[in-house]
């Protein structure tokens, strides 16, 4: 259900989402991008546990496959990635559940290095304003 929140949310941004619900589809559609009809995969989303594997596991196999590849964790176990042992890295991010779909659509926009769309700063738009 989560999932379905999150790629609902996503597409609403405009993002291509592919889903996929084990860890070993995931490395294949990694491996094979053109097998979903898409020529990349630009982002990793996943919890601290996955089907079939570690959630740390998958990233490390992912990242093997595609160096740089930028991550997002989402979890809602307090016990996964404790911030005093997390190493900064600029291609990871964590977002703790529960999680509003405009704070995931934030930060897969940063991690994409996209711009914020006009008026998603938070501010009400303009009733007066063309669009």
């Amino acid at each position: 259900m989560v999932r379905a929140v999150f790629a609902r949310a996503l597409r609403g941004d405009g993002h291509t989402v592919l889903e996929v619900e084990t860890a070993q589809a995931a490395l294949e559609l990694l491996a094979h991008p053109d097998r979903a009809g898409v020529q990349d995969i630009d982002l990793l989303i996943t919890d601290a546990a996955v089907p079939g594997m570690s959630g740390a596991e998958l990233v490390r196999r992912a990242q093997a496959l595609k160096p740089g590849l930028p991550v997002l964790h989402v979890t809602g176990d307090p016990e996964a990635f404790p911030p005093g042992r997390a190493r900064r890295r600029t291609d990871r991010h964590v977002l703790r559940k529960p999680v509003a779909p405009e704070r995931l659509q934030r930060v897969v926009r940063d991690l994409l290095g996209e711009p914020e769309p006009p008026g998603a700063s938070g501010a009400s738009p303009d009733p007066g304003a063309e669009g």
